[in-house]
């Protein structure tokens, strides 16, 4: 590298398609993805002093209200929104998690959570995802 190359304008970084309104957001958006990836079963980031003793559904309970709180005070906040309604699947609530997914798609409807949510919606409700994921440009479920 040359004494020119140093003064060579470098490449603006590419900036997050969806970012954290505040700190608090993402302080309580890894929260719930925390929790929420200890319930799915990926236990390597176990704190045994907190998490010691809690039966496994604590975990899903704990990513929901850590979501619902970020959705409730960062509602412009997407991804915490998609992974709420993806909470709420896993705790079994279907319409609430097809609302959920279809304000998304209003909200966000060309941008990769928009499209994610308009592919878990035809998932929830006709399964034809290879269809739908050719339709919005997503990879082929396997």
């Amino acid at each position: 590298m040359g004494i020119l190359d140093f003064f060579k304008k470098r490449p603006t970084p590419k900036k997050f398609a969806y970012p954290f309104t505040a700190t608090d957001s993402f302080r309580l958006f890894t929260e719930g993805l925390r929790a929420f990836q200890i319930w799915q079963g990926h236990t390597a980031r176990i704190q045994y002093n907190t998490d010691r003793g809690r039966d496994q559904e604590s975990f899903l309970t704990e990513a929901l209200a850590r979501w619902k709180e970020c959705h409730e005070k960062y509602p412009n906040d997407m991804l915490p929104a998609f992974y709420l309604a993806v909470a709420c699947y896993a705790d079994g609530r279907r319409d609430e998690t097809i609302a959920r997914f279809q304000k998304l798609t209003v909200i966000d409807p060309d941008g990769e959570i928009g499209k994610c949510a308009k592919y878990n919606l035809v998932a929830l409700e006709h399964g034809d995802t290879k269809a739908e994921a050719a339709k919005l440009g997503l990879p082929q479920p396997q």
